[in-house]
């Protein structure tokens, strides 16, 4: 007789690590939310970078394949199939290209039988023909190949698949990243303190996401400088951590933006910081489907995007929840974010039109469009 935990179906969840971004988030909301009696979860992460550890069960297998570079790509392999062949999961869940590509390539060694999803959260970005990125595109079109189903985050990355992967479309799902709105608005209303913040002077302007080349602060940062010529109390508060953020401050110092623009690094709970300001600027050069939009959304703030590949026009209806910018034109941008600073109706409009649109995305509709792929 089978015991109560081999009745539940086994599931892997595989992803680098647990580092603030979007796709991270999304594993925690499902791995907390699957139903314990249905399912035993383990997750292997090949980093140890763990900063939403303390939103997971302590009672969670966690496993660490200590990666030293991105190169280490055989041994993630080795280390990787032999977990599988110890857990024999019946279900093995991936999330991002390069644990994508390793998990589907551990799978076929492994030689166990289970289903495998393939989750991408980035539209695929071109890069030169020599690179580990390019080689990281070209695996792809081999290992995705294998998946049961491949699941992206928006229309344009699915679009992106069927043509450059010749990927079957039937194979390709869409599930939007699910938000819990109930707790976005409890963390809302925890304190975020810090003088922008504090000074019924400013008007205050929030980003947030990691400090690398893809998010485009460097725009943002120069857009923002243009703004504040014409309206003196803007500030601007960046949060995230990244390599970039040495060369970020440089460029705010270039510009004499020292006192009006403030990094603050990774924050557990950005929310109550989204809350507590007027508008929330994305800047990308390109996205997946980002989370942020959403989020922002259901604290009822406005938001100002630019008009990237893949995610903000699917979430943002030009001037009905939000405004979009055309990608690359800092001025505009700048006009944009003077638009709703400067616009109380049209802040109040976009936060109520934005919390209606947000109401869409609650964790309690997408679980199950997961659950039907298991």
């Amino acid at each position: 007789m089978k015991t109560v935990d081999q009745k539940k179906k086994k599931i892997l969840f595989v992803i680098i690590s647990l580092v603030g971004g979007g796709a991270e988030k999304v594993l925690v909301r499902l791995i907390t939310r699957l139903d314990k009696d249905k399912y035993n979860v383990r997750l292997v992460l090949f980093e140890q970078k763990l900063d939403f550890l303390h939103e997971l069960d302590s009672s969670l297998r966690i496993d660490c394949l200590h990666k030293t570079s991105r190169w280490d790509f055989l041994n993630m392999i080795f280390k990787l199939k032999k977990i599988m062949r110890e857990f024999t999961p019946d279900v093995v869940i991936s999330l991002l290209d390069y644990a994508n590509v390793i998990t589907a390539l551990a799978l076929s060694f492994a030689k166990v039988r289970a289903r495998l999803l393939l989750c991408e959260h980035n539209y695929p970005m071109q890069h030169p023909a020599v690179s580990f990125r390019a080689v990281i595109q070209r695996l792809k079109k081999y290992t995705y190949r294998k998946a049961d189903n491949v699941i992206v985050v928006s229309k344009s990355i699915k679009k992106y698949y069927e043509k450059n992967l010749r990927l079957i479309p039937e194979r390709i799902k869409v599930i939007h990243n699910p938000i819990p709105d109930e707790e976005v608005i409890e963390k809302s209303r925890e304190k975020a303190e810090h003088p922008f913040l504090q000074d019924a002077q400013r008007r205050v302007i929030i980003t947030v996401g990691r400090l690398e080349q893809v998010k485009r602060y460097d725009r943002l940062i120069r857009a923002f400088s243009r703004a504040r010529k014409q309206q003196e109390n803007l500030c601007l508060i960046i949060l995230g951590k990244g390599s970039l953020e040495g060369e970020l401050k440089a460029l705010v110092k270039q510009l004499g933006e020292e006192e009006h623009i403030n990094f603050v690094g990774f924050k557990q709970n950005p929310y109550a910081w989204i809350a507590k300001s007027e508008v929330l600027a994305l800047s990308s050069e390109v996205e997946g489907f980002p989370n942020v939009l959403i989020e922002a959304m259901v604290c009822g703030v406005p938001v100002v995007s630019v008009d990237c590949k893949s995610g903000p026009s699917e979430i943002i209806k030009h001037q009905h929840n939000g405004l979009l910018v055309p990608e690359g034109d800092e001025r505009l941008l700048a006009e944009a974010l003077l638009t709703i600073i400067r616009d109380e109706k049209l802040r109040r409009k976009f936060a109520q039109t934005g919390k209606e649109f947000a109401a869409k995305f609650q964790v309690e509709n997408r679980l199950p469009q997961y659950e039907a792929l298991f």
